[in-house]
């Protein structure tokens, strides 16, 4: 009830609920990684939704999986979906952990929303001076396996695989607040310098606010933990 500034609270551990009350409101909800309509990408039954040898990387949880999914010896090959911070940083891990690695990105170049093409082509320089395989302007259209991943299918090929990390971007968890704060077209929240949203009484940081861009003068959605700390830090 955000006219009367209201909570209703659910414990998720006791399933006890009630009712709460606030002055002022700092929304943290996080967001959750994108999950793009590919064929044969999710499954029924496990954890987190994906087929198995299927990874996201978000939670420490998730990366914990990751890291014991690397130390089973069957696991040779890796590809990783996505070249943003994350995948990047991602690959060069994976690289230093002996395995042998692809980067598969749809758009022309690595890192494309965050740097200009002098920047992004000393990136690809040493990404292909690492021993990784790169493919950009490539979509993937298909995960392939019964049990598992086996094959990765693309608009101009297929790859063989043992395990797939998808970092192709964040959603806000925006369900909460949709339908009375100001937003970005993709659910983030839209604060000022303070972290104040468009209800006076409501604050929000982390993954589910935007950050405004010096660069571009605008606000812009950058899910990332060093924004995140500051956001809290300013609110």
């Amino acid at each position: 009830d955000w006219a009367n500034k209201k909570l209703h609270v659910k414990e998720l551990k006791t399933g006890k609920e009630f009712d709460d009350n606030y002055d002022k409101l700092i929304l943290a909800a996080g967001s959750w990684p994108v999950t793009p309509p590919i064929e044969g990408l999710k499954q029924e039954g496990t954890e987190y939704g994906l087929k198995k040898g299927i990874f996201f990387s978000k939670l420490f949880q998730q990366g914990q999986d990751i890291i014991d999914e690397l130390k089973k010896p069957e696991v040779k090959k890796v590809m990783v979906v996505g070249a943003g911070y994350i995948g990047v940083e991602l690959i060069e891990a994976f690289k230093n952990h002996g395995k042998e690695v692809i980067l598969m990105e749809a758009m022309p170049r690595v890192m494309a929303n965050y740097f200009d093409k002098e920047i992004t082509d000393e990136a690809e320089k040493r990404i292909k001076e690492a021993g990784i395989e790169m493919h950009l302007g490539e979509t993937v259209k298909k995960f392939e396996g019964d049990d598992r991943v086996k094959t990765v299918v693309t608009d101009k090929g297929s790859y063989d695989v043992d395990m797939v990390v998808m970092s192709v971007g964040f959603k806000p968890n925006s369900e909460l607040y949709k339908d009375h704060l100001k937003t970005l077209p993709n659910g983030a929240i839209i604060v000022d310098t303070t972290m104040k949203t468009s209800d006076e009484n409501v604050y929000a940081i982390g993954d589910c606010a935007a950050v405004y861009s010096c660069s571009s003068k605008n606000n812009e959605y950058i899910a990332l933990a060093t924004n995140a700390v500051r956001m809290g830090i300013v609110a």
